[in-house]
């Protein structure tokens, strides 16, 4: 069997052979009717003008948060037709917020990409800053006990629609909706406080999540009017868009994106695992290829992970982590509260049997700059898929379960 993974955002492929006989599924997403991202998004925002424009009467100004490089939503597709809407509608202030939450910024060039090269050189664009206590202003606190401080520009606008896409998380269950407000535009203690919740929250949960219910409630506090967010296949098709309340439309986006993602896959001793879309933009995001492979990959397996990282670990925090874990097993005791990311050491522990008890190894194919990083997370660096690939089954009996597009399934291990 030749074996295609998707890498480097989609730009490129990792290729091996491997015996028919070894591979017991190769899992991938539901295929539906899919559409056009540029012709689908006007359309449907034509079909839902009178909506948006109830939203924006008698409001003079408009924040319109956006999803940031990290993402596939294709925002640049929307924004024109929004514009229009806000000039027929007399919005005098109107701003592009992109949501960040706590990641970085990137190059120029992501952001060109993400808005389009028109809009980011003639409208105002907010960069989120969560980590700056002047840009963030305090409006509440949710009943869960999160101090909810967001972007000052975003709390200070009339009206506040959001563009976002809706995929499996292990963290809100589904990314979309109220995400778009905490983490989005939400100051790093609001985030931290919020990220706590992710020891009680899990991958394709929705219902009684507690990360996804302080979300939901914090968009409420912050006045989030719109959501408009779509449902989008690996190759960045739009399966389906939906424009309204932020948790009613939401949640009927989430029933399309369950249909499409959520897959019945068998468990394996050697699980290879891909990314989709844009998931191995750092290692933030090849994580969750990560994580839905340690679901289906058994005790005493071996992931073999296949991501760029083409901007870099951007998650210090887990190494650091790591490291601490390491001297506090050493001196007979863990990491407790110490300086590393409460959402690093949650992460570490859920997934113990990779970091800490290392019953499953992690062999990464990627490039040669992030060897050292490899060797820091205890994986095994691998600069193609052929050569991980032989080792993870020589010598040893071996079944196959292929994810080239894991970051986005929603597994039901068998």
């Amino acid at each position: 069997m030749n074996l295609v993974i998707p890498y480097n955002l989609g730009r490129e492929t990792r290729r091996a052979v491997v015996a028919d006989d070894l591979v017991v599924n190769v899992a991938e997403p539901n295929s539906f009717a899919s559409h056009s991202p540029q012709e689908f998004y006007v359309e449907e925002i034509k079909a839902h003008r009178d909506l948006i424009f109830a939203q924006l009467k008698g409001r003079s100004s408009l924040s319109i948060l956006v999803d940031d490089h990290t993402r596939p939503t294709p925002a640049q597709c929307a924004i024109p037709e929004l514009l229009n809407i806000a000039g027929v509608s007399r919005i005098r202030d109107l701003r592009l917020v992109i949501a960040f939450g706590s990641h970085e910024f990137p190059p120029e060039e992501y952001l060109r990409e993400k808005v389009g090269d028109a809009v980011y050189s003639e409208l105002p664009i907010i960069l989120h800053d969560a980590y700056s206590r002047k840009e963030n202003r305090m409006i509440g606190c949710t009943r869960r006990g999160t101090p909810l401080l967001i972007n000052r520009w975003v709390a200070s606008s009339g009206a506040k629609i959001s563009l976002g896409s809706i995929f499996p998380s292990s963290l809100a269950g589904f990314t979309g909706g109220g995400k778009m407000i905490l983490p989005g535009v939400a100051y790093c203690t609001s985030i931290d406080h919020n990220h706590a919740m992710f020891k009680d929250s899990f991958l394709g949960e929705v219902d009684e999540n507690p990360m996804r219910e302080d979300m939901d409630e914090a968009a409420r506090l912050a006045g989030l009017d719109l959501t408009i967010d779509s449902v989008l296949n690996p190759e960045g098709r739009v399966l389906s868009l939906h424009i309204g309340d932020p948790i009613a439309a939401h949640r009927e986006g989430v029933k399309v994106s369950r249909a499409t993602y959520e897959k019945s896959v068998p468990r394996a001793s050697v699980v290879i695992a891909g990314c989709g879309c844009r998931d191995d933009i750092d290692f933030v995001h090849l994580a969750k290829a990560l994580e839905v492979a340690s679901l289906v990959c058994e005790k005493g397996g071996i992931i073999v992970l296949i991501g760029a990282c083409t901007l870099g670990m951007r998650w210090p925090e887990l190494i650091t982590c790591l490291e601490q874990e390491s001297v506090g097993a050493k001196n007979g005791r863990s990491a407790g509260n110490s300086e590393g990311e409460v959402f690093a050491r949650c992460f570490v522990h859920r997934y113990s049997s990779i970091f800490l008890e290392r019953t499953k190894r992690v062999f990464w194919v990627t490039d040669r700059e992030h060897e050292s990083a490899a060797n820091a997370l205890g994986f095994k660096f691998f600069g193609d898929l052929q050569s991980a690939l032989n080792e993870a089954v020589e010598g040893r009996r071996t079944s196959i379960t292929v994810l080239p597009t894991a970051s986005l399934l929603l597994p039901l291990p068998s």
